[in-house]
């Protein structure tokens, strides 16, 4: 059994960012060449993913009442994802990412589970969206 600690982040302060990163690389990596196709070195574009993706955290999704929430398990960030609050009572969900290596464990499911019980403690509509082809999230 894990001990288990779920964190909701509200200042950039707060984010593990060497752990945040390793927990999004599979996804940082892609990105690269959605992002920097003409950089050939692809330590260099995934490194500036990362730096692009932690100054997104930084100076526009942290304020405004956003949150990340973490899922951590025995000291290390497994899961993760971002909240919105886009009116009174409505939420948009993006970026539920799990860790390869916990995958097919339930962790992304606790998560989620975690977040709607905070939500619960109000009225609240959740949106997301995810692609036809994305079935490990569907």
């Amino acid at each position: 059994m894990h001990n288990e600690v779920l964190h909701m982040i509200t200042r950039f302060e707060e984010i593990d960012q060497h752990q945040l990163m390793d927990l999004y690389a599979e996804g940082n990596a892609e990105n690269t060449d959605y992002f920097y196709p003409e950089m050939a070195d692809k330590k260099a574009a995934i490194s500036k993913v990362e730096d692009d993706f932690l100054n997104y955290i930084r100076t526009e999704f942290l304020g405004g009442g956003n949150t990340y929430w973490v899922l951590e398990a025995d000291g290390r960030w497994i899961s993760a994802l971002r909240l919105y609050p886009l009116e009174q009572e409505f939420y948009y969900l993006e970026a539920l990412e799990t860790h390869p290596a916990f995958r097919q464990q339930g962790y992304a499911s606790k998560l989620l589970n975690a977040v709607i019980s905070e939500l619960k403690k109000g009225s609240f509509v959740l949106c997301d969206c995810v692609s036809k082809k994305n079935m490990a999230s569907i």
